[in-house]
């Protein structure tokens, strides 16, 4: 990745970062799509700090704080970030894409869900169960939510590091 592809990565994360401090239905956010875009173009570890302090500000600004809750929604995230990096980078075909955003937008319903049910004074495996079963509605907004900032995200920069102004020679 040249230099300034890298940085216009990290601009549409931060762009896209800053979305979630809007206001939006529940479960279409860009946290899924943050989380894979952010495993394909980042090339260092360090770097996923970004867009995890993003969520992470936006959750304790939101007053998300709940106990075993988040630890469990940020390992989802991280599931995310990892499905980016194995399955993307540097293979970030439309066909890729599109495959790997229900996985995604899966592992982050899975442990946001797993998250607020565990932090349930009375969670059973039947409980368990049983709030999983009622939160797979919610399934369907974070496919959609994670299509469409997938689709912002890997669009823009697909479109962007095409531009003239992004490439420049050594030599320049």
């Amino acid at each position: 990745m040249h230099f300034r592809e890298h940085h216009l990565a990290l601009c549409l994360l931060i762009a896209v970062g800053l979305l979630r401090f809007a206001p939006h239905p529940a479960a279409i956010a860009p946290i899924g799509a943050l989380a894979l875009f952010t495993g394909a173009y980042l090339q260092r570890a360090w770097l996923w700090l970004l867009p995890f302090a993003v969520l992470v500000t936006a959750d304790w600004l939101d007053g998300r704080n709940a106990g075993i809750a988040m630890p469990v929604t940020y390992l989802g995230f991280l599931g995310a970030v990892l499905l980016g990096r194995w399955l993307l980078d540097g293979r970030d075909t439309n066909a890729r894409i599109v495959a790997v955003v229900p996985v995604a937008a899966l592992t982050c319903w899975l442990s946001v869900t797993l998250g607020a049910l565990l932090a349930a004074a009375t969670a059973t495996p039947a409980t368990l169960a049983g709030g999983l079963w009622q939160a797979l509605p919610l399934l369907t907004w974070h496919l959609l939510g994670d299509a469409l900032y997938a689709l912002l995200l890997f669009g823009s920069y697909k479109l962007l590091r095409e531009a003239p102004f992004v490439h420049y020679s050594p030599q320049s």
